[in-house]
């Protein structure tokens, strides 16, 4: 309960920085892991995504995860797409995607 509490007073934070600056890539990222966790995945989606979009490398790789293992709802699998996006994060020197692209044979 106190996790869920402090994801929302969070999520109000994030919002507010939002409105004052919509294209903050990183505070979109983070938007899309309080809805992840909140369970709204399609709400997640969109944020990863455009913070992806905006070259945002932890939001790439959430965005690659999730189109490589086809595991976002209403979005269809597509490994190629997914490498794809894991790849620019891994550009960045993102940790994670580096690993994934290592464990992967990639």
């Amino acid at each position: 309960a106190l996790r869920r509490n402090r994801l929302h007073g969070a999520a109000r934070e994030v919002d507010e920085v939002l409105l004052i600056s919509p294209d903050d890539e990183s505070m979109l990222g983070y938007r899309g892991w309080i809805a992840e966790h909140h369970g709204r995945h399609d709400d997640a989606w969109a944020d990863y995504l455009r913070a992806a979009e905006m070259g945002n490398a932890w939001s790439q790789y959430r965005v690659g995860l999730r189109l490589h293992k086809g595991t976002q709802p209403n979005v269809a699998r597509n490994e190629a797409k997914g490498l794809a996006w894991i790849r620019r994060a891994a550009a960045q020197h993102h940790d994670k995607a580096i690993q994934y692209l290592k464990a992967t044979g990639r």
